[in-house]
């Protein structure tokens, strides 16, 4: 896509006609406006802190917001396009916005998972490219429908399918089952997990957000594409890259 515009901070259309602009421009003033009119402040582009703040206790298989937040995934679109235009520039003013949209999608999604803050914002600067970019990427289709055997953007996912879209876009090609999935994937632990590492359970494969039981996948039908906490913690962890 060649074509470079910026972004237009509208209310978001809905999910069958939503799409993604790689290649929009970030600008600080519509970061500002939207975070605004999502009631949330633009975070300072500042080194992560050198301890992770712990996590506040959430109820087992429950989160205190909304997980299917329209909030978060446009956030996460931003983030998204705010490093497409980093990577073309090398510019430190668009490191520093994409910084910014980052930290705020942290925020925004900690918020909804009713962790801290500070936690979810650590973890995801300290995850590299890859990873970065799949979990956004993921974190772009809250709300999508879940749909058998599809992997289609803002149409519908199977879980497979959306950790196969998500990682495609990292430039990484994962097998089309879950169980291949984490089979393929490098055993990672809780401790050593980063965030977009793959979560899976025999039949269900999910991506990890960076802190305890935290993730984002596709449930089923009544629930389709959300980020949630996990009550199960008899699963599998792997990295796709290593």
């Amino acid at each position: 896509m060649t074509h470079i515009a910026p972004i237009r901070v509208a209310p978001a259309p809905p999910v069958s006609t939503r799409r993604r602009h790689s290649a929009a421009v970030l600008t600080a003033v519509g970061l500002a406006t939207f975070l605004g009119s999502v009631g949330l402040a633009a975070a300072p582009a500042a080194a992560a802190p050198a301890a992770a703040a712990p996590s506040t206790p959430v109820a087992p298989d429950a989160i205190v917001g909304d997980p299917h937040s329209p909030a978060v995934a446009r956030l996460a679109t931003l983030a998204l396009d705010g490093w497409a235009v980093y990577e073309r520039s090398g510019a430190a003013a668009d490191r520093e916005q994409f910084d910014a949209a980052l930290a705020a999608a942290a925020t925004a999604t900690a918020g909804e998972l009713g962790v801290s803050a500070p936690s979810v914002q650590q973890a995801w600067a300290a995850a590299d490219e890859e990873h970065r970019v799949a979990f956004l990427s993921a974190l772009t289709q809250l709300g999508v429908e879940y749909q058998s055997n599809t992997s289609e953007p803002f149409v519908g996912f199977d879980c497979s399918g959306l950790t196969t879209y998500a990682w495609s876009e990292a430039g990484v090609q994962l097998s089309r089952q879950s169980g291949s999935q984490i089979d393929d994937a490098a055993t990672r632990t809780p401790e050593t997990a980063m965030a977009g590492d793959l979560v899976q359970y025999p039949g269900h494969v999910m991506m990890y957000l960076g802190v305890p039981d935290a993730v984002v996948h596709s449930a089923n039908q009544q629930s389709d594409v959300e980020i949630w906490m996990l009550s199960d913690h008899s699963v599998r962890y792997g990295d796709p890259t290593a």
